[in-house]
């Protein structure tokens, strides 16, 4: 596990923007319209601390 974390300490690996993430992975399964609705604590200018 040391090794995989050494190369952050470089930055992120580049992945040409398909890091996908679970959330957006929720997303696409369950067909919702925003990341808002499959995120368990949404960020956004009213609600900035869970």
């Amino acid at each position: 596990f040391q090794f995989f974390i050494k190369w952050f300490d470089y930055g992120m690996p580049p992945h040409a923007g398909w890091g996908l993430g679970f959330s957006r992975l929720m997303m696409m399964l369950t067909n919702r319209g925003s990341v808002k609705e499959v995120t368990l604590f949404p960020r956004d200018k009213k609600r900035l601390t869970p």
